[in-house]
């Protein structure tokens, strides 16, 4: 069986491109939506460090990462002590 392929050429216009018009609408979409991209950015930043700033008060390091520590970060850092506490008292007791 032979592949066949119709061979008639298309009866539409070949396409020639955008126009000048179609152009400059093209140019002025894509910087309107960089330029809302960089607001949305900006904004999320400032969200971002004011939720993180250090207040005036001068709040403790070791508050601030008990604070952003869930119960599973807990376990698992004590899980790490103990098998590095373990080790070391192994290494010694020898």
């Amino acid at each position: 069986m032979v592949n066949r392929i119709d061979v008639q050429p298309s009866k539409s216009k070949p396409w020639r491109g955008y126009s000048i018009d179609e152009l400059r609408y093209r140019i002025a979409v894509n910087i309107a939506r960089q330029e809302v991209e960089k607001e949305r950015i900006i904004y999320g930043l400032g969200k971002l460090y004011e939720e993180n700033a250090v207040p005036k008060t001068g709040m403790n390091i070791l508050k601030r990462i008990a604070g952003a520590l869930n119960i599973m970060d807990y376990a698992v850092l004590s899980f790490r002590l103990g098998r590095r506490l373990y080790s070391l008292y192994k290494r010694f007791r020898r």
